[in-house]
């Protein structure tokens, strides 16, 4: 199997730096927040309306499907054994989910109970004084509703999919032309998947991901096509799947396509420190986002709702100046919360 070479690191790093800002705002921009036990729609005007409809239901869609694909192709662009992949997988991700799904239940428990906070944890889903053990069990698995640290789904889907990946990539070996269709199909359509903890969407680009650094030949023809019809295709499909849900698979592979040319474009860049520093803490980003992300969009729903497009920079910022001071003066505390390790440092994972 062709390696990636040293240049498509840089280039994977900046699409996820890319996509971790896409998956904030889409969060950011979500119409509705419950706040006091009530659902408070925001009201924009009718081209403000249309223009978040558009990024949110179309352009920031590009984003998970993203990660899933740049997971796929960092594991599946060298040999592994999968019994070593699984050991650091747990580690890298089901430490992290566990761990950050219990703070944020202590945090609930605590919230109900202190009087200025009850207004922010006044719903069904942190009522957790009222949980049965169902329900306890639930706020991990996330059977219904997703966890507790609901944005943490994409820890628990992956984990599923580094379970599946020796036999999807036995499949992809002995079929690769079939199972490509097959995944093509099963995407197109928008087939939903039978297990609760595996999205299809993340199945299919978890698997594309191998053809990614299998077939690298893409690369070359993607080169080929000049940058302004590339995003004028992708903008028309935009536009296109606004108007026709069918469209929707054919705008997010244009869009990938066009994310990756722009990150190959701006890898020039990447040694700006600031950059670098997104790309070291990004993971931890992740993590850590969702949840003061909620709480401030609550804040800013109550008292200044025009301010929603700045919170992704604060909330940011915010995540970032955390993580470094966890490295800096708990490191043991931010390896644990982040999953990290001698070979997470080294070579990078998903």
């Amino acid at each position: 199997m062709k390696q990636i070479t040293n240049r498509i690191p840089n280039v994977i790093d900046l699409m996820k730096v890319g996509f971790l800002f896409m998956v904030i705002f889409l969060h950011a921009l979500d119409e509705e927040t419950r706040f006091a036990g009530v659902v408070v729609v925001q009201e924009w005007p009718g081209v403000l309306a249309w223009g978040r409809d558009l990024l949110t239901g179309q352009v920031l869609r590009c984003a998970v499907p993203g990660f899933f694909l740049l997971s796929g192709a960092l594991l599946f662009r060298r040999e592994f054994c999968w019994k070593a992949n699984l050991r650091r997988k747990f580690r890298r991700l089901l430490v992290p989910y566990l761990l950050l799904n219990t703070f944020w239940l202590a945090v609930c428990l605590l919230g109900r109970k202190i009087g200025a906070l009850s207004a922010y944890f006044s719903s069904e889903a942190t009522n957790v004084y009222a949980w049965n053990a169902w329900q306890w069990i639930n706020a991990y698995v996330g059977f219904q509703g997703g966890p507790v640290a609901y944005h943490l789904w994409f820890l628990r889907d992956l984990f599923v999919l580094n379970l599946l990946a020796g036999l999807a990539l036995r499949v992809m070996q002995r079929w690769p032309r079939l199972t490509l269709a097959v995944l093509v199909v099963l995407y197109a359509t928008g087939v939903e998947s039978p297990l609760f903890c595996l999205r299809m969407e993340g199945l299919c680009f978890f698997c594309l991901g191998y053809y990614m650094v299998k077939y690298p030949a893409w690369r070359i023809w993607l080169k080929a096509v000049p940058g302004g019809w590339l995003w004028l295709v992708y903008g028309l499909a935009v536009l296109g799947a606004a108007a026709a849900q069918w469209l929707h698979a054919a705008a997010v592979v244009i869009g990938l396509c066009c994310w990756w040319r722009l990150a190959s474009g701006a890898v020039k860049w990447a040694n700006n420190r600031w950059l670098l520093m997104l790309v070291r803490h990004g993971y931890g980003i992740y993590l850590f986002h969702e949840m003061g992300l909620t709480v401030l969009k609550k804040l800013c729903v109550q008292w200044c709702p025009g301010l929603v497009w700045l919170l992704p920079a604060v909330v940011i910022t915010g995540c970032c100046a955390v993580c470094m001071l966890l490295e800096k003066h708990q490191p043991r505390v931010y390896h644990w919360l982040t999953g990290k390790t001698d070979r997470v440092k080294k070579h990078g994972e998903a």
